[in-house]
């Protein structure tokens, strides 16, 4: 069983991946599953793109980011994709499964990096952080630039768009600022984290009653473009948006002019529609946008839960139990 690498272009942190991955089969035994003297399951840190391609062909099982179309089609032997990341919207998923390759995303995993990232953008842009950088940039002290302008969290209501895992880690996190939580679910339910839950038909008095509106809805056929114009319209005139879901799932040119007519006090994203995002958008000059380069989930010790989530899938996978976060293809995630 071959066993292919390929969650960063870092070759030293590859082969550390790799290493972890190595160990956590030694101590379960799992090296020589027919006791013959010779590895059952080799790990393969992939070196660069050509020798991923090379490895690919002979690789059981990809631990990685993502896959191409026409990659896919000369992975004859793959059995299982563990992607290192949430979201799908970067692999052929039907014809993953078309196949018969088994497919399971990091869902969960990155939850709490994302919750903090979401936070600390939400603090930024109520403390008006961007204004002070730019200011401290110039060398110029300008306490005038946001005194009696920034914004207590404490109070305050957060509408979270998406009550996920990194809903629900947001929510917890905002609670402990004095922030009431509303919840927007897909199927209506008793929320413990939040005062509040509606449902997609009930956005219009969630919209029009938060202060703070955090985005984490996922890339699903009913989510693309969901914060349109009409939607943004709705928002309570000055509120603060933080959008940590999908890019596709907010309509960028309505977002610019809901900050340019001031119906947004001011947005931050970490994640947009078209990544990198090119150097002529119009995002980069809008008004009161602060964008972080979709970088929530990269913390150094990032690796650490993925990998654990990859090796015990792993052990599921050698004795045939039922993976943990395998993607429902009709779901979208």
């Amino acid at each position: 069983m071959r066993i292919l690498v390929f969650v960063s272009r870092d070759w030293e942190r590859q082969r550390d991946v790799a290493s972890d991955i190595k160990q956590a089969v030694a101590r379960t035994g799992g090296a020589d599953l027919d006791s013959d003297g010779e590895p059952d399951i080799i790990v393969i840190p992939s070196r660069d793109k050509e020798h991923f391609e090379e490895e690919l062909r002979g690789a059981e099982i990809l631990f990685g980011w993502n896959i191409t179309p026409e990659r896919l089609e000369h992975a004859e032997k793959l059995r299982w994709i563990q992607l290192a990341s949430a979201g799908i919207e970067h692999v052929p998923v039907r014809a993953i499964t078309e196949r018969g390759i088994l497919l399971t995303n990091a869902r969960g995993v990155h939850s709490v990096a994302v919750a903090e990232h979401a936070v600390a953008l939400l603090l930024a842009l109520a403390r008006r952080l961007p204004e002070v950088v730019c200011k401290q940039h110039e060398g110029r002290w300008e306490p005038d630039a946001v005194a009696y302008k920034q914004k207590r969290l404490a109070g305050k209501r957060a509408a979270i768009l998406g009550f996920g895992s990194i809903g629900v880690e947001i929510g917890r996190r905002l609670a402990g600022f004095g922030v009431e939580i509303w919840a927007l679910v897909k199927r209506p339910r008793l929320v413990r984290e939040a005062s509040r839950v509606f449902g997609a038909g009930d956005w219009r008095e969630m919209l029009g009653g938060a202060d703070f509106v955090i985005n984490c809805l996922p890339e699903t056929k009913k989510t693309r473009r969901w914060l349109n114009e009409q939607r943004l319209s709705a928002f309570k005139r000055g509120a603060l948006l933080v959008s940590v879901g999908r890019g596709v799932t907010v309509d960028e040119e309505a977002l610019i002019g809901a900050l340019v007519k001031g119906r947004l006090a001011a947005a931050a994203v970490d994640v947009l529609a078209t990544e990198p995002l090119p150097a002529d958008s119009t995002l980069w000059t809008a008004p009161n946008l602060l964008i972080t380069p979709h970088v929530a989930g990269l913390t150094e010790d990032m690796f650490t839960g993925v990998t654990g989530l990859f090796t015990e899938n792993l052990r599921r996978y050698l004795t045939g139990r039922e993976l943990i976060n395998a993607v429902d293809p009709e779901r979208g995630y």
